[in-house]
């Protein structure tokens, strides 16, 4: 699997057993093409999943409105 994948996954299982943001206070890159950024949306994706699993919102404390 890729690592961005498996951040994702690891994300995921973290909210699952925490409820917490693993990348709270943690500003989005500004290059969208650099893979820093692409490492921190595997993060934001897994806790975003995983929120709205556990609590069915669209809104997560973390990062707002989706």
């Amino acid at each position: 699997m890729s690592r961005d994948f498996n951040m994702a996954l690891g994300s995921y299982m973290y909210t699952l057993l925490t409820g917490d943001c693993a990348l709270e206070g943690e500003p989005e890159p500004s290059d969208p093409t650099s893979s820093e950024w692409r490492s921190w949306m595997a993060h934001k994706v897994g806790y975003t999943t995983a929120w709205d699993l556990m609590y069915m919102e669209g809104v997560t404390p973390c990062y707002g409105a989706p």
